[in-house]
């Protein structure tokens, strides 16, 4: 039997390393998309910050931001409108 090609957006993984950082740290966001995604989006804290990305890549983000959390989100569309959305936290602890 021939696979049934996806017909939707599909996520296949959004990562965050580290999940947890300090204030002024890095943490490096991957991901890959298929199925029937034509446009892949990333948002951090509900802004988006990087448009039509590739659907397999990563992209490092640094923050200058105090104790608290980031949600950063993927947002795969296919050519009909369709999405598939995954989030990923990442958590700023206080320096030591």
């Amino acid at each position: 039997m021939t696979p049934t090609p996806a017909t939707e957006p599909v996520i296949y993984y959004f990562t965050a390393a580290p999940e947890t950082i300090q204030s002024g740290q890095c943490t490096v966001i991957s991901w890959s998309v298929g199925g029937n995604t034509s446009r892949v989006n990333l948002f951090k804290n509900n802004f988006i910050v990087q448009e039509n990305v590739p659907f397999r890549s990563q992209w490092n983000d640094c923050t200058n931001t105090n104790l608290g959390t980031i949600i950063y989100m993927v947002v795969a569309t296919s050519s009909i409108n369709q999405t598939a959305t995954q989030n990923v936290v990442v958590n700023i602890s206080a320096s030591p």
